[in-house]
């Protein structure tokens, strides 16, 4: 019980000094919506996009090869045709 009030209390604090304290002319909550608001930011974020489409399609064919495969198979241990 004493170690979550604790962390609480840390938390807390954490939070007050994120939304409240300036580090310069900004807090830290400023200063992360500042930095997300650039042009680097958005490219990175399109690029991460694009290569998470990529996998996904390459897992969703990897799972449909397999299913097709196995031919849902009545036996729950059997192995894929290959």
């Amino acid at each position: 019980m004493a170690k979550m009030a604790v962390s609480i209390v840390v938390f807390a604090i954490g939070l007050y000094i994120a939304l409240f304290v300036k580090l310069g002319d900004y807090t830290l909550r400023e200063h992360v919506s500042r930095i997300g608001k650039t042009s680097e930011v958005h490219d990175l974020a399109e690029g991460i996009a694009s290569r998470l489409g990529s996998a996904k399609t390459a897992v969703k064919s990897q799972i449909a090869a397999r299913l097709h495969a196995t031919r849902w198979s009545a036996d729950p241990d059997a192995q894929p045709e290959e």
